[in-house]
This record gives structure tokens, sequence and C-alpha cells, in this order.
């Protein structure tokens, strides 16, 4: 686990080299899951990093997770789109895995929508079909918020009874 004072700084890079190429600032954000390339390709004006060239982001080791950070306007709104993501079983800290959200939160992102191939207990369910999440349980044995906290992002313990933005599931139904 890294200190919050060297993960502070990591954020607050990226933040700012990002800061400098990001017009406007979006609200809006969509991290990208396995096999979803569509939604870069609706943006108008898209420019894009490769992660690799974004400091302190973790390389995305997937084959179908691009690895890329594409900004531009979807219908008119500013998005990011974060083509793919990093997971604590490619042998990232639960650090690294949120780097890229505190980097969002920190730019201003203020709506987050997080796509994955998901499997489920309900047996009518089947490959493909969309699931509006709702909740989750954290089965892991470790937790992002663990160690020092750092004040300016947020409580210590957050409610977690709404980290699923209700309006939004509406919309999203």
């Amino acid at each position: 686990m890294i200190p919050a004072s060297q993960l502070r700084l990591q954020v607050a890079e990226c933040v700012r080299f990002l800061t400098g190429r990001l017009h406007p600032l979006p609200q809006w954000a969509v991290v990208m899951g396995t096999g979803q390339t569509l939604l870069a390709s609706q943006l108008e004006d898209p420019r894009s990093l490769s992660y690799g060239e974004l400091p302190h982001f973790p390389a995305a080791t997937s084959p179908t997770h691009h690895g890329r950070l594409v900004w531009g306007r979807l219908e008119g709104v500013p998005i990011l789109v974060l083509q793919g993501r990093v997971h604590a079983f490619e042998g990232y800290s639960l650090h690294q895995v949120t780097l890229p959200v505190r980097v969002m939160a920190n730019l201003g992102v203020r709506k987050l929508i997080l796509t994955n191939a998901a499997g489920g207990l309900n047996p009518t369910f089947r490959g493909g079909e969309l699931m509006l999440i709702c909740d989750h349980i954290n089965l892991m044995g470790d937790n992002p918020l663990a160690g020092e906290n750092v004040e300016e992002w947020g409580l210590r313990f957050p409610d977690l009874s709404r980290v699923y933005d209700p309006d939004l599931m509406l919309q999203a139904e």
C-alpha cells in the first residue's frame, strides 16, 4: 500500500497533465469493459492518448482492453471514454486500480458509467444480455479505502447505500 501523500501526488500529476489537453473538462465519463469499443468511435472531434502516455496510469494487459483515454463530445456533451481498465487479478494494487477513477473525479467528472462483462447467479441471464448492477458485495478481502484517508477526496467511511445513483439507474432502465 502506498502512502496517501504519494497517491495524492500521482493523481495531481496526472490531473495537471490532462487539464492542459481536455477542453472543456468533461463531467461525464464511461469506462469500457471487455470487448466494448463502439462508444469511442461515436465521439465528435475525438482525441486520445494511450495509458502509457499518462503519468502513473496503469497499463491495461487484457487483449480486449485497448488502454486508451479518448475524449470528445457525444451529442454535444464533453465526455471521457476509457477503453479498458486494470484489475487486481493482473497484479495491480487497489490504489493502482482506482487511480483512473480518482483522476477523473479530480478533473471534475461527476457522472461515471462503468461497463463490464459480468457473471450472474440468475440462470435466465444469457451471454450478451445487458444487466444493470444496483449493488455488489466486496468479497476480495481488500478495500481501496484502506490506509490513510485523503480528506479532500471525501469521508473516511462513505455511505455505500447510494454508491449507484438511483436517478441514473432509472434513466438507464
